[in-house]
């Protein structure tokens, strides 16, 4: 299995859940830049309901390949509730490999429901996520022991022979891992923007989704009016979530709350003091 295969597989596959069931199938017959619209009722975990438009944009599958397929790129629509309503604002969601469709079915509901006051708010399932065809969901388990502590050499071989295995589950679905990239991804958004008939759109982007957003700037600035990122990771990051920098973080969170505690109690200790000799 050629190195680069399996460092594409990690891209998308580590940050996508990992489940059994057959991929969606999806058209070969549309054109590059074909839009399908639909009514659609978006519900949240806690029952609220909103009218919502489905739609379905077809786009290829790796543009560096003239010969390439096409796939599919799913959003929901929210309409906007304002009289003159501005640039539509996209909902870029973190991961890689979350669904932004989704995202709004949870805490992000509210949130997104405000920006509806400015204009149309778009939820973007991104290539290989969410509903968009094909899904690069792999039903390979990780089956990491859990009878013992996880040793970083262990779990790393299971980890390259399960994305090993991914990616040959991937390509025996036709699929073209090379066209799972930011840049793609970066490029479906512009093309979205000009099946919608928008001028510019906002952008809002969450962890992953800023890096993104930070890629679309880059090679479409001028559909760009306004960017909202939350946890930035840059455009030269890697996107590695290690625990070695998720436990860094808490212990700098751990040292902070102590000098904070530490000078709350220096303080207080100087006011009884001073009370006493008074």
């Amino acid at each position: 299995m050629p190195k680069s295969l399996v460092v594409k597989a990690v891209f998308f596959c580590c940050s996508i859940s990992f489940a059994t069931g057959p991929a969606a199938p999806y058209a070969f017959q549309q054109k590059s830049g074909d839009l399908r619209l639909e009514p659609y009722s978006l519900v949240t975990g806690r029952g609220q309901k909103i009218d919502a438009e489905s739609g379905w944009l077809t786009v290829p599958e790796n543009r560096t390949n003239p010969s390439s397929r096409l796939i599919e790129i799913a959003f929901v629509r929210l309409k906007s509730a304002a009289q003159n309503p501005g640039p539509p604002t996209i909902y870029l969601a973190g991961g890689p490999g979350g669904s932004g469709i989704d995202a709004a079915k949870g805490p992000a509901f509210p949130l997104l429901m405000a920006l509806r006051e400015i204009g149309d708010v778009i939820l973007l399932d991104q290539r290989g996520t969410g509903i968009s065809k094909p899904s690069l969901v792999c039903s390979k388990a990780w089956d990491f022991p859990l009878d013992q502590p996880g040793e970083p050499k262990t779990m790393l071989r299971l980890a390259k022979i399960r994305m090993s295995e991914c990616v040959q589950q991937l390509e025996d679905r036709s699929i073209d891992l090379s066209g799972y990239n930011t840049n793609e991804s970066a490029d479906d958004v512009e093309a979205l923007t000009k099946a919608i008939g928008a001028a510019k759109v906002n952008l809002w982007g969450i962890s992953y989704g800023t890096h993104l957003a930070l890629a679309i700037i880059r090679r479409h600035e001028g559909i760009v009016n306004r960017a909202i990122l939350n946890g930035v990771e840059g455009p030269d990051e890697a996107m590695l979530k290690l625990p070695s920098t998720i436990q860094e973080q808490l212990i700098k969170l751990d040292n902070l709350k102590s000098q904070r505690c530490e000078a709350q109690y220096t303080a207080t200790g100087s006011s009884s003091s001073n009370k006493e000799s008074a």
